[in-house]
């Protein structure tokens, strides 16, 4: 276990807010706010529990990564990714959400690029 999380419970959607349930967020900026994206993450949220647990070795000075489509049904925000992991999905989304149309067009001009 890395940390256990604290914050404020919202019914809504923000930046920094943290899913623990359809209706339920955690709002804490100063903390889930420094939770980065990554497809190859270091740490898992176990949003039951308010616990983060490492799932590889975290060595002093990286950015602790999570994916943010492990806890999000749907994102405050779609965003590219450039995590640059091998199974990178190339932009994120939630978990229950479909990429946007600036998502799409990011997509098919990644494919030009690299195709």
């Amino acid at each position: 276990m890395v940390a256990r999380m604290t914050g404020i419970t919202v019914p809504y959607v923000l930046q920094h807010t943290l899913q623990i349930s359809p209706w339920l967020h955690l709002y804490d900026p100063h903390f889930t706010g420094l939770l980065l994206h990554s497809c190859d993450p270091l740490v898992f949220l176990d949003m039951n529990k308010l616990e983060i647990w490492a799932l590889q070795d975290i060595e002093k000075g990286d950015a602790l990564t999570m994916d943010y489509a492990s806890t999000e049904d749907i994102l405050y925000r779609q965003f590219p990714c450039a995590c640059g992991s091998d199974n990178c999905r190339g932009w994120i989304t939630g978990r229950k959400e479909r990429i946007n149309e600036q998502g799409r067009r990011y997509l098919q001009n990644l494919e030009r690029k690299c195709g």
